[in-house]
């Protein structure tokens, strides 16, 4: 029983092997590759010795069928030619399956073809090197003797197997031009082509010129059956070419040579570029019937990068030194950043062009959808930027360029500023969302907006531009102001020179500080107070007759500056009006009231003109408490003011109203030279606004001595009083410059001073009013000490007599009367140090015994008032115990 049992084991054991064997021979591969798998040749000799099998080409072209060419780990395949270079071998395997190629392939300096249908696989352990190698699954539709006779015009084509190529890690790929052909392509390798091209190509038709030529790749039907034409660069692959060009074209029409990038695109199937490892090239081209795709993870770096398909999507970042195309027929999307060192331009001619990372061009950049374009972090570009989109353009983050921006689309939406060096154009509406205030402008140029211009977020709109401003489109800001600024030329709507369009805003300098920035700032920079509109351009403003200037807030009136209103408002400052009244070119001259502005208009360097009378501020506080402002270097005119005065028909008011011409000194001047609205007869202004709501300011500079800038209240010089009848004082009506000097300086209305100096004269008839004032306000002048030499003096004069540290004794204060006694008419030092303490008593004297003005103490007031030059850190105290000396009676 156990002998039969082993018998059977037996049996059955040799049966299995025996089956096993018959099927490993016919169904696996042949690793081997030798002369006796040469089916047919021509022009060469194969022979194998070992591991190494070797071509011998005997001219410049070779043809080879091979019934196997695979290849194991350490075998080798050499193709060589007497002479070396410049031949050319065309190897078909017929095998009827795929080529495992996993040893060593050597090309030398001729251009090897390796051609199955059924497909070519570079193992682990494969390399290729050649001057030239292709690799392809279509067939080639060549006759030998067109071959052989040297043709360089390729036409591959496809087949029934449809197979494909691959290239497993480890694999190397390496020739000056590499074309590998398929109608699938994955690599995981390493391809390095060294300057001229590598193409990886799929579709049913391809066809390759000469090195220096055409390349063409077709589907040559439409795919009905959905096969997979898609070139993939894996996470571990590389494509190399680092002085030339990289190919990658997936069913598509492809003609580098003549016209770049051109689709064929079908429905059905994929016809995709996968970029999931590494590309480092010179130039890098793609187009692909459906979609591009930077996967992320891959490293993409070339000179130039050409990108085309019906989809582009960019998921990792492009740093490209030179230009970057990307044309497509529907979208295109890139979540990272996009950088050209060169032009950027970025095509989406169906669809939208998204960018969710920044792009930034070195060159000009353009970017043009069917639909919308939307950028999530903005754009920048040192050249020309244009944009152009059949419905939106929407940008999160700032646009910026060095030159011009034209934003063309049926609207275009900011959440952030738009800034051009040169020309900034926008042909649409553009709608302003930002949670902030946002710029439009042009640094050097000019800005044309051809749409309406809006934002209901909080913050102002700013349009600024170096030259001029065109606006023909309404503008509203909903929860601020609006400012446009034309820095030397002018604003205006169409090709007129009037602005005609419809502009509001909004503004609260006491609750929200919410507005657009008034023109003049403080010391830092900082804004002084806001308005819901302001215009200033260089030269003549005309506001025309279509126009209408709304503007919306909460506004604050002169007398409650420092009434009920905690905060006050005195807008005066932001338009370099005067606040404080003050002594300018001789004259006292009178700064009005606190205004809070609502409207600014201004030119800068002309004239001002306001044809309309649709002009309207809608107050929350208190109808009439706001101030519109038009300020002109030169004119400003209002023509339509006529009818609105002579009839009621005419809207007009609810503000207060100030006009400025900078040139005039006087009232006078406005009047004879015409250059501010019923200038002589302001009354029948007010008739219409409200008693003392209609202001006539101007800044004296047609008086070359007056350089102040600031404008004041206009009126004509006074004339003199005449003589009192009970009381005749005349020195009194004879100084009004000199006695309201004095009385700014000692803080009292002139009305106060008066009253004083009528009692001094009671008291002592010899009293010279005019002289004291004058006297007083040189006194202050020396007292102020501008420019520190004195105190300087007086330092240096009593750290030698006086130091600090040493006690301020009789003697010591006679021993300073000797020195100045001897040496005050010598010494530059002591000649200033004298004159000081002189000034400082003048200024005490007159106050005491010739205006007896109602300030206290005079020593005490002449300390408080011009004290902290001496009492300063800087200052020896024995200063100012030598001069209290010098002044306080004695025994005090």
């Amino acid at each position: 029983m156990k002998k039969m049992m082993k018998s059977s084991t037996r049996q059955l054991l040799r049966t299995t092997i025996a089956c096993l064997t018959a099927f490993l021979i016919i169904n696996g591969p042949v690793w081997a590759i030798s002369e006796t798998d040469v089916l047919n040749k021509i022009n060469t000799e194969v022979n194998t010795s070992g591991n190494t099998t070797t071509v011998d080409v005997l001219g410049n072209r070779s043809i080879i069928d091979w019934s196997n060419f695979n290849t194991d780990n350490g075998e080798v395949l050499e193709f060589i030619r007497d002479g070396g270079a410049n031949f050319a071998v065309l190897n078909r395997i017929l095998s009827g399956s795929q080529t495992q190629f996993d040893g060593k392939l050597l090309g030398n300096q001729g251009h090897i073809i390796v051609i199955n249908q059924h497909g070519i696989v570079f193992g682990p352990t494969a390399e290729v090197s050649a001057h030239r190698f292709t690799a392809s699954t279509l067939g080639l539709d060549m006759t030998d003797a067109d071959f052989l006779d040297g043709s360089e015009n390729f036409a591959f084509k496809t087949g029934d197997a449809r197979g494909r190529i691959s290239l497993a890690a480890g694999a190397e790929i390496t020739a000056d031009q590499i074309e590998l052909l398929a109608h699938q392509i994955s690599n995981s390798g390493l391809v390095v082509g060294s300057g001229n091209i590598v193409l990886l190509a799929t579709g049913d038709e391809i066809y390759l010129a000469s090195e220096s030529d055409d390349i063409v790749v077709e589907i040559a039907t439409p795919n009905v059956n959905g096969f997979n034409y898609t070139i993939t660069n894996e996470a571990a692959g590389t494509i190399q070419n680092d002085t030339g060009k990289v190919v990658l074209a997936a069913g598509d029409t492809f003609a580098q040579a003549l016209t770049g990038i051109q689709n064929l695109a079908y429905a059905v199937g994929d016809y995709n570029v996968e970029q999931r490892g590494s590309i480092q090239a010179a130039e890098l081209e793609a187009g692909a019937a459906q979609q591009i795709a930077l996967r992320p993870g891959g490293s993409t770096a070339a000179d130039t990068v050409k990108l085309a398909a019906q989809k582009v999507e960019l998921r990792h970042a492009l740093d490209i030194p030179g230009d970057l195309t990307v044309d497509s027929d529907y979208h295109i999307t890139a979540t990272d950043n996009l950088h050209s060192g060169g032009d950027m331009s970025l095509t989406g001619h169906l669809s939208s062009v998204v960018l969710q990372g920044q792009a930034a061009s070195d060159g000009a950049m353009t970017v043009d959808a069917g639909t919308n374009i939307l950028m999530l972090q903005g754009a920048s570009s040192q050249d020309a930027m244009t944009l152009t989109a059949g419905n939106l353009i929407v940008t999160y983050a700032n646009l910026e360029s060095q030159a011009n921006i034209t934003a063309t689309a049926a609207e275009t939406r900011s959440n952030a500023d738009i800034l051009a060096a040169d020309d900034l154009t926008v042909n649409s509406d553009l709608i302003l969302f930002g949670s902030a205030d946002q710029t439009v402008a042009s640094e050097t140029a000019n800005v044309h907006a051809a749409g309406k211009i809006s934002k209901s977020t909080d913050g102002s709109i700013y349009i600024a531009a170096q030259n001029n401003v065109r606006l023909d489109g309404d503008i509203t800001a909903d929860l601020g102001g609006v400012s446009v600024i034309a820095e030397t030329g002018t604003i205006h709507t169409g090709e007129g020179d009037a602005l005609n369009i419809a502009i509001s805003g909004y503004s609260d300098d006491v609750w929200d500080n919410t507005g657009a920035d008034l023109p003049y700032k403080g010391s830092e920079g900082e804004s002084l107070s806001k308005a819901a509109i302001v215009l200033q351009s260089g030269q003549d403003l005309t506001i025309g007759p279509d126009a209408k200037l709304n503007a919306e807030g909460r506004y604050v009136a002169p007398e409650e500056v420092s009434g009920e209103f905690p905060y006050g408002v005195d807008d005066r400052p932001a338009v370099n009006f005067l606040a404080q009244d003050a002594l300018i070119g001789g004259y006292v001259r009178d700064k009005g009231v606190p205004s809070d502005i609502a409207i600014y208009a201004a030119s800068t360097e002309g004239n001002v003109t306001v044809q309309t009378p649709a002009i309207y501020v809608s107050n929350n506080v208190k109808a009439g408490d706001a101030t519109v402002v038009f300020d002109a270097y030169d004119t400003v005119s209002m023509p339509f003011l006529a009818d609105v005065v002579a009839t009621s028909e005419i809207e007009f008011g609810g503000f207060r109203l100030e006009v400025a011409s900078r040139q005039c000194e006087w009232l006078e001047d406005a009047i004879n030279g015409g250059k501010l609205p019923f200038a002589d007869n302001p009354e029948a202004i007010e008739a219409v606004l409200g008693e003392g709501n209609y202001v006539l300011r101007g800044a004296g500079q047609n008086n070359s001595s007056i350089s102040d800038g600031r404008q004041w209240v206009l009126e004509n010089p006074k004339a003199f009083a005449a003589p009192l009848a009970v009381l005749e004082i005349p020195e009194l009506m004879g100084c009004p410059v000199e006695m309201q000097a004095a009385a700014i300086e000692l803080g009292i209305s002139d009305d106060t001073l008066q009253m004083t100096i009528r009692n001094s004269l009671a008291m002592n008839p010899n009293i010279q009013p005019c002289d004291a004032c004058a006297s007083l306000v040189t006194a202050a002048t020396i007292l102020n000490d501008a420019d520190g030499v004195r105190l300087a003096a007086m330092n240096q004069i009593f750290n030698t007599l006086a130091p600090a540290d040493a006690p301020f004794t009789p003697e010591v204060s006679a021993s300073v009367v000797t020195a100045f006694a001897q040496l005050g008419d010598q010494d530059r030092q002591y000649a200033l140090a004298a004159e000081y303490i002189d000034a400082f008593a003048r200024y005490v004297a007159i106050l005491d015994t010739e205006l007896k003005a109602p300030i206290g103490d005079p020593v005490v007031f002449a300390l408080e008032k011009h004290g902290d030059t001496l009492m300063g850190e800087q200052a020896n105290p024995n200063i100012a115990a030598y001069i209290l000396s010098q002044v306080m009676p004695e025994g005090i």
